[in-house]
């Protein structure tokens, strides 16, 4: 090239044309050879489109193909300059045309220069590289290096680029700043922080102003903060203003100078989502710190999903932060993050501690308890350790969470009297709640540890009485009394409300062991003590109605018609038991029509009394001993057609027979006996009726005809002497309490005499009953099951009870529900009928034959006298039923009425499915309420809170709060252990499809040009 200019010079010289200031205009020339020179002095010159004309008049005049070559080489070089369409492909057509020709160097040259200006880098460097630098001008070698360096630095090419800037940085050329600053630049970049400081230097005030917010940057990374303030304090640049102020905020925050790197960290207006962690937590936490909790909560949130003691801290920080505007429960979230993060050992201290302090705060018992017992196991030797200690004793003062309570406490050991007196009314509450929960043996265990430390006279006093309730429900009299006496005698039972009621207890007891005149004593005192007005009404009204029972059985009738008139007076739910002990009272005075009269009022007043036919029977027998025949004869007639399934049938006919024997009727009578024997057979009534028989076949002469008919019905003449004689050894022995030496009879009969003897249906009866007592159950439903498939008897009913429930515990339901069918219409008091209809609703429930439990639960609801928590059990399975069929309204409703009524497990439960119908039905605080609701009063049931606040995350979903949903499900796939019910499966499904559709901006790294 340098030959290619001297050549050029040297023509120009020889031909001696002299240039007038007008020789940028075009002149006639005649010949090639100056017209040829002449076009590339315009090109020299820059004036590139006279050139190009120049050059393609002198190829008019068809030159040789070395000058074609030129003068096309030069018109395409002239149009690259002047940037015209497809100048530089035209040009690296010659020079694959021609590849040899001197001129290519030139034409690469220019390339990689034109490819250059235009940004294209990596084509530059393609003919940059094939430019060597002996062929060029000493000045077109800077533009070069300097072109290639900076070309391998925008391909990240750095060492590359640095070896080429390393040419030209000392020297003095046009070039030389430049390739200083850069090669400073990618020392920076690659964080050769002392290479880079060293060229920055070395240029001094020659450099551009981003050279100085590179140097206070190097400042800032190796930790001096005054050099690097110092440098950017003045500094001005319009489009890198943003820069310039984070980094001096910065700064000023590393000095400590918080509220001066605030007032820089305020006049960065760029996109947060460039922020490093780092500067977004710094930003967080001078708005923190200057007490701009919602602004540095913007920040904070940023970073909180960083698994790293950035996210750790931004997390405590967003705790702290939300305490102080009063958001509590996204506080609890935070800390529970920070201290789950667990990077900094101080930050998941003082983390855990503020979980479970504000834990405490909003009520989460449970939550706080076990965060408490955690961060005791976890920093015993903690500064926080004696607030914690005493947290947890206020907590266990107020929690619900019994059990999980106690479990903590028996965990501490060495207790002190505040612990001791907290374990004793912790264990107390628990017990309470098993008992409710009808667990009445796990429930006197609680009891009996509440009296391990009898702090408080009260519920010791209280521990024995509920012990008291607890024998009495398991049938064992001798020991409730024992207990209850021990509740009355104890100096706490007189603070109690109980004392009264134990009167009551103690008088259920006496008459549960048929000891009626200790029995009557105590319920008198009860009403003694008590009033109608200042009691529970429903127990006064009980108490007075066994009072009159007892008045009844010891032969007190007229104070026993005066307790029953109370009773009738009152309208309580056994008014109709009492209008007919009353009448059975006037009929043992002998006032007869004051009996009939008040046994008719049974029909008149409770048209669905189960006490109806009882009513009838007496009233029809009372007419026959006074001799009124027919009124007798049309009421026995009247409980045969109206009341198939009465215990009175058997008589019922029995009387009618009599009744048409004492009206000489005798072929009547017969019929009406022979109906008894063959309906009703092996029972007292049919033996009898077999008697009269015998009476009217040998009255008439017919004696044949009766063995006839003892032969067609394969009956004996008379029982034998073997026959009744080890049936009444066997009730010898079961009468004397010796079940034992009865079962052995018994089965010795029933073997002996089988379907034959006259006592089998009581025989298999009281076997059945030894065997239950001895507990070999399933020989004892087997004789129950014989009593009943015989035709109805006195020993139905009970045998039916006791196959029906049995069965049911066994979990055999499709046996149990044939059982309580079969109860039902043959339920002989109220308590029997509700009995038969809870039975069929949690049989039909339990095999998921909703429509059929839906029906027995409907037909129990407008049943007088049916206990509460029945009405509570049947409205649950209401509610379940109508949410699954969708009817939310309908099961609100019955959801409703088990949270008034109730304070158990049914409880909770119905409070989690109100907070799901109130979600669905988009009452989102209703909802949220009844899952704090849950959480605060029913904590013990954790499977329901769990599911509670499996809810509550999906409350925040639906208000956008993707934090809070997260927090809460992390939460519980933290702190709940159980895998096998589902719920943590749950939770981790929903985490990840919150997860999936937040879709957050990833935060970038600072990124530089």
């Amino acid at each position: 090239m340098k030959r290619l200019i001297k050549n050029l010079i040297l023509t120009v010289s020889v031909l001696c044309f002299a240039f007038t200031a007008e020789a940028q205009k075009t002149r006639e020339y005649t010949d090639a050879a100056t017209l040829f020179e002449h076009a590339k002095m315009l090109y020299i010159k820059k004036q590139y489109v006279p050139a190009i004309e120049e050059f393609e008049k002198f190829l008019v005049t068809e030159p040789g193909p070395n000058f074609t070559y030129e003068a096309n080489a030069y018109i395409a070089l002239s149009r690259l300059k002047l940037d015209k369409i497809n100048s530089s492909r035209d040009l690296a057509r010659l020079v694959r045309d021609e590849p040899e020709h001197k001129l290519n160097t030139e034409i690469g040259f220019e390339l990689g220069i034109y490819y250059f200006n235009k940004g294209k880098y990596s084509r530059a460097l393609k003919y940059l590289e094939a430019t060597k630098e002996t062929d060029i001008s000493n000045a077109q070698r800077e533009e070069l290096i300097f072109k290639k360096g900076y070309s391998y630095f925008k391909n990240e090419e750095y060492a590359r680029a640095k070896e080429e800037f390393r040419k030209i940085m000392n020297g003095s050329g046009k070039y030389a700043v430049e390739a200083n600053y850069y090669y400073g630049y990618q020392c920076y970049i690659l964080k050769d922080y002392n290479c880079a400081l060293a060229t920055f230097q070395k240029i001094g005030n020659k450099g551009p102003k981003t050279m100085l917010l590179y140097m206070s940057q190097i400042y800032y990374e190796q930790e001096e903060y005054e050099k690097a303030f110092e440098i950017i304090k003045d500094l001005s640049i319009k489009k890198r203003m943003n820069e310039i102020e984070l980094l001096k905020g910065k700064i000023q925050y590393q000095l400590g100078n918080r509220n001066v790197a605030l007032s820089h960290f305020d006049k960065y207006q760029g996109d947060v989502s460039e922020l490093s962690p780092d500067e977004i937590y710094q930003i967080a936490n001078a708005n923190y710190e200057a007490e701009r909790f919602k602004k540095s909560t913007e920040y904070f949130i940023l970073i909180s999903n960083l698994e790293n003691e950035i996210g750790q801290a931004a997390n405590y920080h967003l705790g702290v932060s939300d305490v102080k505007s009063n958001k509590k429960e996204r506080a609890l979230n935070a800390f529970a993050e920070a201290k789950r993060k667990d990077f900094n050992p101080e930050i998941t201290e003082i983390a855990s501690y503020n979980y479970a302090k504000l834990a405490a705060e909003l009520q989460k018992n449970n939550t706080a308890i076990n965060a408490i017992k955690e961060f005791l196991d976890d920093y015993p030797e903690s500064e926080y350790n004696d607030e914690a200690k005493s947290m947890m004793a206020d907590i266990f003062l107020s929690t619900k969470n019994y059990k999980a309570a106690i479990e903590v406490l028996e965990d501490i050991g060495n207790m002190n009297d505040v612990t001791k007196q907290a374990y004793q009314e912790l264990t107390f509450h628990r017990g309470e709640e098993l008992y409710l929960n009808k667990e009445y043996q796990n429930a006197d265990v609680l009891f009996k540890k509440s009296l391990k430390y009898p702090k408080d006279r009260e519920l010791e006093a209280l521990s024995y009485f509920w012990r008291a309730e607890i024998a009495y429900k398991v049938d064992d009299y001798d020991e409730s009394i024992n207990l209850m006496n021990r509740f009355m005698s104890n100096s706490g039972a007189s603070k109690s409300e109980n004392k009264t009621y134990g009167y009551y207890s103690m008088g259920y007891n006496y008459f549960k062991k048929k000891e009626y005149i200790k029995a009557q004593n105590y319920f008198a005192k009860f009403k003694e003590n008590e009033t109608y007005s200042t009691i529970n009404k429903e127990i006064y009204l009980d108490n007075t109605q066994r009072l009159a029972d007892c008045y009844f059985l010891n032969r007190q009738y007229n104070p026993a018609i005066k307790e029953y008139d109370f009773i009738i007076k009152n309208n309580y739910k056994s008014a109709d038991y009492a209008i007919f002990q009353k009448g059975m009272l006037f009929g043992l005075q002998e006032r007869h029509s004051e009996k009939i009269n008040t046994l008719k009022l049974i029909q008149k007043d409770f048209p669905k009394s189960l006490y109806i036919d009882d009513a009838l029977y007496q009233i029809a027998r009372e007419y026959m001993a006074l001799g009124n025949y027919s009124m007798a004869e049309n009421i026995f007639n009247l409980i045969i057609s109206q009341h198939d399934y009465s215990q009175f049938l058997p008589d019922s006919y029995l009387k009618l027979g009599l009744i048409s024997r004492n009206q000489s009727k005798d072929d009547v009578a017969l019929g009406y006996f022979k109906t008894v024997v063959e309906r009703f057979p092996k029972t007292t009534e049919s033996k009898e009726a077999l008697t009269f028989i015998e009476i009217i076949y040998t009255d008439q002469g017919r004696p044949e005809e009766y063995f006839a008919y003892l032969d067609k019905i394969g009956a004996e003449t008379r029982v034998s002497q073997q026959d009744s004689a080890i049936y009444e050894s066997a009730m010898s022995r079961y009468r004397a309490g010796d079940c034992v030496g009865a079962t052995k009879t018994f089965e010795t009969y029933i073997n002996k005499f089988g379907m034959s003897g006259y006592f089998i249906i009581p025989a298999n009866y009281y076997k059945a009953e030894c065997n239950y007592f001895n507990n070999k159950q399933d020989e004892a439903l087997k004789h129950y099951d014989f009593v009943v498939r015989q035709s109805r008897n006195e020993f139905t009913e009970k045998s039916l009870n006791k196959l029906s429930s049995s069965y049911y515990k066994k979990g055999e339901y499709s046996k149990a529900l044939e059982y309580y069918q079969a109860l039902e219409p043959l339920a002989s008091s109220n308590s029997m009928f509700i009995k038969s209809l809870m039975g069929q609703m949690r049989c039909q429930y339990t095999l998921k034959n909703y429509e059929r439990a839906k029906k027995k639960a409907i037909e129990l609801l407008p049943i007088e006298n049916v206990p509460k928590q029945d009405l509570v059990e049947a409205n649950m399975i209401l509610g379940r039923i109508q949410l699954n069929d969708n009817n939310l309204r309908t099961a609100k409703s019955h959801f409703d009425y088990v949270i008034k009524e109730s304070r158990n497990e049914s409880t909770a439960e119905a409070l989690y499915h109100r907070a799901y119908i109130l979600y669905s039905q988009n009452e989102l605080e209703s909802a949220r309420n009844d899952v704090y609701k849950l959480n605060e009063d029913f904590s013990a049931y954790e499977f329901w809170v769990v599911k509670g606040f499996i809810l509550l995350s999906d409350i925040y979903v639906k208000e956008a709060d993707y934090f809070q949903a997260k927090a809460t499900l992390q939460s519980i796939i933290d702190n709940y252990d159980n895998e096998s019910d589902g719920l943590l499966e749950i939770c981790r499904a929903k985490l990840k499809e919150i997860e999936e559709k937040e879709n957050p901006t990833p935060v970038k790294e600072l990124e530089e040009e």
